[in-house]
């Protein structure tokens, strides 16, 4: 061989090689920016880093495509009526929003860019296991019985606690001792619940607990009469997977508005409803879209009339705020926004550094979107209200699994404390994280603390409140053995045990 034939085997081979980096960095760029264009015109753009590569593959990206139109979904979960209902609602889209060869372009740089392995979380809080301040008492239990409360719900006034199960069975515990005095059954699993002034219950059932779209929710209103739980009236019809409503002050007698969250799965809304002495009713959608986690009544601007604040936490996640303009006319006003991935929990509003402006406390841990997996983003992030409608996140507070999260003195030491479930803590961890006091030291820094019994059963729903009127805030806990994440011998012994409401006395006063 000459070597004028080597040289040009070398240059070939050189050549050949340039163009095969140039067509695989082309192909990176194109998928990087076909998924930045199609990923990030629904939510913001979640980079590869943020999940595993089993969850993109196996979770992740196979919802996306039947979101996207690009694969049908399960239709062993849907029945033809519910996916009509879908289409036609835009719940999903008549045709492919993206082609088959540019999707497989996503799918490719999303699988090549993600690691095995996601780091986990950095700067926990040390948890400390608290015997003095907060004593358990356990309410309901039943030994070897899977717990599963879908509604729990104090009210201070009448120092009654309502709890409500899955399979439709609802308690009602009273007294200074919350010892058990009622109980009803419901036609489906309850979400939220008010007692009106003549002690009706206003009652909201969400149709089906598991994700779906069959608009079989309601909100209803119901009284005792000779003993017996009768339906008064159906305030409203037709929900779709309702999870929290709030009552709105109209100011007018005879007149009731609500604004309710509707879930949903494909579908949903946030929606107020008005309805009026007469039975007439008028409805408003505020937001079109799954996802209406907690909608708050606040005066949030402070210039007389009830504003919304709501979490929407399906997809794009983002924490909106509609301006009461007047005459049934609210403005939406972006507060925050998330990453699809985080998987938004709860907000709770509160003024947290004391400056007379309200601000955020957002939880995100939602561990059920396809993607189950320890992820360092999940905990509890407040926002500080810098006025003119802009909030800061100034703190965050890493806990796995982060779910339902209040704001409360606890200890009454003048600074505001944090109160919150994890329905998917990390199991490994002593002691348990999945009920977690974070304690106010000032300053925004904080201390974290569980209790007795805190770790023994899988908490979905908590609230606060003085039980036992002395004085000092009380926490309730409510437990659903619906997760199969939860280690196996862990979950026997959790239903074992049967914990399903359990109140934690605070030992302040």
């Amino acid at each position: 061989m000459t070597k004028l034939s080597t040289f040009s085997i070398v240059v070939f081979v050189g050549l050949l090689f340039l163009v095969w980096t140039n067509t695989a960095c082309d192909q990176k760029e194109q998928g990087q920016k076909l998924a930045e264009l199609y990923c990030g015109a629904c939510h913001l753009f979640p980079e590869p880093g943020l999940l595993n590569k089993k969850g993109w593959e196996e979770g992740v990206l196979p919802q996306m495509a039947i979101r996207m139109g690009i694969a049908d979904p399960d239709f062993n979960e849907l029945n033809p009526e519910e996916y009509q209902t879908i289409l036609e609602k835009g719940g999903l889209p008549l045709k492919p929003m993206v082609s088959k060869k540019d999707w497989s372009k996503i799918v490719a740089y999303y699988l090549k860019n993600a690691p095995e392995n996601v780091q986990t979380q950095q700067g926990a809080l040390p948890i400390l296991l608290d015997t003095q301040q907060f004593k358990p008492q356990i309410l309901w239990q039943s030994p070897g019985e899977r717990p599963n409360f879908s509604l729990l719900k104090f009210f201070p006034e009448q120092n009654t606690l309502v709890a409500g199960q899955r399979e439709g069975k609802v308690y009602l515990f009273k007294g200074a001792k919350q010892e058990l005095q009622d109980s009803l059954f419901t036609p489906s699993s309850a979400s939220d619940i008010n007692i009106t002034a003549n002690s009706h219950l206003q009652l909201l059932l969400m149709g089906k607990m598991d994700p779906n779209d069959a608009y079989s929710g309601a909100l209803l209103e119901i009284e005792k009469k000779a003993g017996r739980w009768k339906v008064l009236r159906s305030l409203v019809n037709g929900l779709n997977r309702p999870v929290q409503f709030a009552s709105f002050d109209q100011g007018e007698a005879g007149e009731q508005a609500f604004a309710i969250s509707e879930f949903g799965h494909y579908t949903g809304a946030l929606s107020w409803h008005e309805t009026t002495a007469d039975g007439k009713s008028k409805v408003y959608q505020l937001f079109n879209g799954p996802g209406a986690r907690v909608a708050h009544v606040v005066d949030l601007d402070q210039d007389g009339k009830q504003d919304i604040v709501a979490l929407l936490s399906q997809g794009d996640e983002k924490i909106i705020w509609f301006k009461n303009l007047g005459k049934g006319v609210f403005d939406p006003r972006l507060l925050a926004r998330f990453l699809p991935i985080y998987g938004s929990s709860y907000l709770d509003i509160e003024d947290m550094n004391q400056d007379g402006k309200l601000d955020l406390i957002h939880s995100a841990g939602d561990n059920y979107d396809y993607s189950y997996a320890l992820k360092g983003y999940h905990g509890v992030r407040i926002m500080l209200n810098q006025g003119n409608e802009y909030f800061v996140e100034k703190k965050f507070l890493p806990l796995h699994g982060a779910g339902k999260v209040l704001v409360e003195d606890f200890d009454q030491d003048g600074k505001p404390d944090l109160a919150c479930t994890s329905y998917f803590p990390d199991y490994s961890q002593k002691p348990l994280g999945g009920f977690v006091v974070f304690k106010n030291q000032g300053n925004l820094k904080f201390s974290a603390h569980t209790f007795p019994l805190g770790d023994k059963a899988n908490w979905l729903l908590m609230d606060k409140g003085d039980v036992d009127k002395d004085g000092d805030c009380d926490i309730i806990l409510g437990a659903c053995s619906i997760n199969n994440t939860v280690p196996k011998p862990m979950r026997q012994d959790w239903n074992q045990l049967g914990i399903g409401v359990l109140l934690f006395r605070n030992q302040l006063k």
